[in-house]
């Protein structure tokens, strides 16, 4: 007994004598080996100011730890210091080493965007090789933080780690800093930093960003977060603009009115999935599901998007106007001072330029339900969408849009090209108007008299990056045909122009005068609007406008008369001229041209409209009406 005892006591004090030796030349031998296996783990090369073992308990701390970074950027991470302590019972026992606890002191991440775009934070971490693991149970965070700073985002951000108190292992951190020139402020709620390498595990997050009034949301869980496999997250977005949201998902999107959107998210094949879309844009509802698959070189978004109720307001942002109304919920002061003067310039055309580098960021393959479009005077009841872009060619697809039992369909291809140096896009149109009930298209406005049906063609060939630009380099045909209705209804409510009934009067029409025909027949040449046939008949008279709308200058110049079809003195009035701004035009007789009214009644079978319209009359608004008999009249005429 004695003797084995001693053998004992030599065993314990040799092993003793083990560790301490292990302890002392510990910075000598196990400093290098830490070092290259850490580099090897995060692909980065890890170096250790200084390295010590202690012995009871054993704990192994290494101080001055450096994670290098990229290219002219600073290092990814400095931390004072990393004590690991090591349990012995289940490492003999298992040969498999056990660290109960993992303490990090001091740590700074440093998230760096260097002028040219790199950064210093992309890691080639190795695969998992599938072999033993070191077994790990809390790490703890002191005074540690996390600095993002990426000078093209405008984003200078700062996450205060810490331990999560009522979650052993989870981390909490509290985010402030400036993004966009906005003040930023959040929480961030997760699992541990081992669990991000336990794919058999889900690992939850919540995640709540507040930057000024915009705010993002996440919650849910993540498979296997390292290597996206797949997650069940619910997101939440609320802002003033989704455009503003381009610099943080790559996507481009137009100016909007203010959102608040929700939607369920999984990522699953390298595929993005927004799940049960719902929320407002404006005063528009908002549903769906898309997907945005990131793995081509240019993210693709697919999908489709519905509103019950729709403010094309809300939507102006697509055609380069400035989204919303004064009414409209949300907005900032700064939006409503735009929307403001939107409606108080004199320009009606929508000028804001299409950024053509930007759109061909992303493709689009998405189509768009309106099943009920709101608003004050609205004629139009619902529209339906499909739009195509891909590498910046856009194509607008079965546009419909409902009025009444009468619909417009439409057609439009914008090809992007290089005019010079800058960018543009060729430009066509193709627009059909069928069986459009003129009484229900009043309906929606405050003066509700009127009937008829009005149907048409419309053709555009442009070049030009904004809707203003194409209309005023355009060449192109607008036909547009009405029969029935009233005259007081066709000449105050669809020409816009506000003419009273003293107007009326003067034109020799009576205000309740019904419509035989209307034909509207006119050619757009670089951007002038001429007028080729523009006639109203009625029972007792026939009123032309001939003249011209320069789109570019945004005027207009023409003359409107009314011709008798039975002369008396009590019907012989004066011509009216057209002229000034098309938001605002100046109505006046013309009392030198009082004269010359005869030549201008016999002048009217010029005016008559061409056999060639006959077959766009007939699809716009049927075989059996006034206009066709108009047209057969007219030829006669010449």
């Amino acid at each position: 007994m004695t003797r084995l005892r001693m053998r004992i006591g030599l065993a314990g004090g040799g092993f003793i004598m083990l560790l301490a030796v292990a302890a002392f030349t510990a910075p000598f031998w196990l400093r290098p080996a830490v070092e290259a296996r850490a580099s090897t783990a995060l692909g980065r090369k890890v170096s250790i100011g200084g390295l010590a073992v202690h012995v009871f308990p054993v704990r192994i701390v290494a101080t001055d730890i450096v994670v290098a970074g990229g290219a002219d950027t600073p290092p990814l991470a400095t931390v004072a210091e990393i004590a690991a302590t090591l349990d012995l019972a289940p490492t003999l026992r298992l040969h498999l080493p056990a660290i109960p606890e993992i303490a990090i002191t001091r740590m700074d991440v440093q998230a760096v965007q260097n002028p040219s775009g790199g950064t210093n934070y992309t890691l080639n971490l190795p695969p998992d090789s599938g072999g033993p693991t070191l077994a790990i149970g809390v790490v703890r965070f002191t005074d540690s933080h996390a600095h993002l700073l990426m000078p093209q985002l405008g984003a200078d951000l700062t996450l205060a780690l810490q331990t999560d108190a009522t979650a052993q292992s989870g981390i909490i951190g509290e985010l402030s800093g400036v993004y966009q020139r906005q003040k930023v402020t959040g929480h961030v709620k997760a699992g541990g930093v081992l669990s991000l390498r336990d794919s058999a595990t889900p690992y939850p997050v919540d995640v709540l960003v507040q930057s000024g009034p915009s705010r993002f949301s996440l919650a849910g869980t993540m498979v296997d977060p390292l290597h996206l496999r797949g997650a069940k997250l619910k997101v939440g977005l609320k802002g003033q603009d989704l455009a503003g949201l381009y610099p943080i998902t790559g996507i481009p999107l137009p100016p909007t009115t203010p959102y608040d959107l929700s939607s369920g998210l999984d990522y699953q094949a390298g595929t993005l999935h927004f799940s049960n879309i719902a929320g407002r844009l404006g005063r528009s509802d908002m549903q769906g599901n898309l997907a945005v698959d990131v793995r081509p070189e240019r993210p693709v978004v697919s999908g489709s998007l519905l509103s019950h109720k729709v403010d094309l307001e809300d939507m102006a942002g697509f055609i380069g106007s400035q989204p919303g109304r004064e009414n409209t919920p949300g907005q900032s002061p700064a939006q409503q001072q735009a929307v403001v003067k939107a409606e108080a310039s004199t320009r009606l055309l929508p000028d804001l330029p299409m950024d053509i580098p930007k759109i061909r960021s992303a493709d689009f393959h998405v189509t768009y339900h309106g099943e009920t479009i709101i608003g004050d005077a609205m004629p139009f009841d619902s529209v339906v969408a499909k739009i195509d872009i891909d590498d910046g060619h856009i194509q607008v697809t079965d546009l419909r849009v409902g009025v009444g039992n009468g619909q417009i369909l439409g057609h439009i291809d914008m090809t992007p090209i290089k005019e010079g140096a800058e960018d543009s896009t060729h430009t066509l149109a193709d627009i059909h108007v069928q069986n459009i009930d003129v009484g229900h298209m009043l309906s929606k406005t405050d003066l509700v008299r009127g009937s008829g049906t009005l149907g048409g063609h419309i053709t555009l060939e442009s070049k030009g990056k904004s809707l203003a630009e194409i209309l005023t380099r355009g060449d192109g045909h607008m036909s547009l045909f009405m029969a029935g209705g009233d005259v007081s209804s066709l000449v105050i409510d669809l020409s816009g122009l506000h003419l009273g009934e003293a107007v009326l009067s003067a034109l020799g029409v009576p205000d309740r005068a019904p419509v035989r025909c209307l034909i509207a027949d006119m050619l757009l040449a670089n951007g002038v609007l001429q007028t080729q046939t523009v006639l109203l008949d009625t029972d007792k008279n026939r009123t032309t406008l001939d003249g011209t709308i320069d789109l570019r200058s945004e005027t207009i110049k023409a003359e409107l008369r009314t011709q008798p079809k039975h002369f008396t003195i009590a019907t012989l009035a004066t011509p009216f001229a057209i002229t000034g701004r098309l938001k605002s035009p100046d109505f006046a007789p013309e009392i030198a041209e009082l004269g010359a009214r005869s030549a201008g009644a016999a002048g009217l079978a010029l005016l008559f409209p061409p056999a060639a319209l006959l077959a766009t009359i007939q699809l716009g608004i049927g075989e059996d009406n006034a206009c066709v008999s108009l047209v057969k009249e007219g030829q006669k005429a010449r």
